[in-house]
């Protein structure tokens, strides 16, 4: 997101929110899964309001500010906070040379099983809208860039400004070593070894690394759970509910949703291994 769009999302959402009562300040908090606290010192409701949103991911800051206010389909810097991305996904930019886009297309649909929505420029970007300002909103938004290093990768100017520019973010960068090893500041990043393996086994590789890194693991469980509530079959539901004991930490948003996913998909109701999944986990997290 962009540092201005924030601010004023948060301003906003700060302003509307201290219009309420203490007590339901704190509902409203406890319900976006959005910290709060029993005992405050620090000022009068909007610096309270204030300090408790101002940690949030932008996706958090976007909902409660959609709560308060209503949505503003008007409003051009909504775009900017989202992103072209599908909703419930983890967001993944992917940095490539033009002539490996058809290999992407490939991975990125072996990505999207396990709730991971993959940003490839040459075939997200529609043909009406500004090239760069949807590169630049993609990356602005993204969880995590994937650096796809074939063997002229150095060679483009654009691939270099995209991996900098997620590094300046503070974002986790995925090198796939396909010819190439990570370099420059991209160097530090643990890189995968791709070469002569195929796409739905580095999906898997790329998943992995996902849900259990330090930066990305938090949004990695909302992806997944977001795949999991979208099941479209009863082999889908269960390979996904397979894949829900690598999430390392479990919030009580995430736990809300995971106990209504059966009563809201009837392909997760009735999938054998979610039915024995979901209760487990659940009765594991809430002892």
């Amino acid at each position: 997101m962009k540092p201005g769009a924030r601010i004023r999302m948060i301003k906003e959402s700060a302003t509307k929110l201290s219009e309420y009562e203490w007590s339901d300040i704190d509902l409203i908090l406890r319900q976006f899964d959005l910290p709060w606290s029993d005992r405050w010192e620090g000022g009068d409701r909007y610096a309270y309001c204030l300090e408790h949103i101002e940690g949030s991911p932008d996706e958090k800051i976007l909902e409660l500010r959609e709560y308060l206010l209503g949505g503003n389909d008007q409003d051009p810097d909504l775009e900017d906070l989202t992103g072209p991305w599908a909703p419930q996904r983890f967001r993944l930019f992917a940095s490539h040379l033009h002539t490996d886009a058809v290999e992407l297309s490939e991975l990125k649909g072996e990505l999207a099983a396990y709730g991971i929505d993959t940003f490839v420029a040459h075939e997200d970007i529609l043909p009406t809208k500004e090239w760069q300002r949807e590169i630049e909103g993609a990356l602005d938004t993204c969880d995590a860039v994937l650096a796809y290093l074939t063997p002229d990768f150095h060679n483009s100017l654009w691939v270099d400004q995209e991996i900098g520019y997620c590094i300046n973010r503070r974002i986790l960068v995925v090198p796939l070593r396909l010819g190439i090893d990570p370099y420059g500041l991209m160097g530090k990043f643990q890189g995968l070894q791709c070469r002569n393996i195929d796409a739905e086994v580095i999906a898997k590789n790329v998943f992995m690394l996902l849900v259990h890194h330090s930066l990305t693991s938090a949004r990695m469980a909302e992806g997944l759970l977001g795949r999991f509530e979208d099941s479209e079959n009863y082999e889908s539901a269960n390979r996904l509910a397979e894949l829900l004991d690598e999430i390392e930490s479990w919030t009580p948003e995430l736990l809300r949703r995971l106990e209504n996913a059966p009563k809201a998909n009837g392909q997760v109701a009735e999938a054998w291994t979610a039915q024995r999944t979901v209760p487990r986990i659940l009765r594991q997290e809430r002892e």
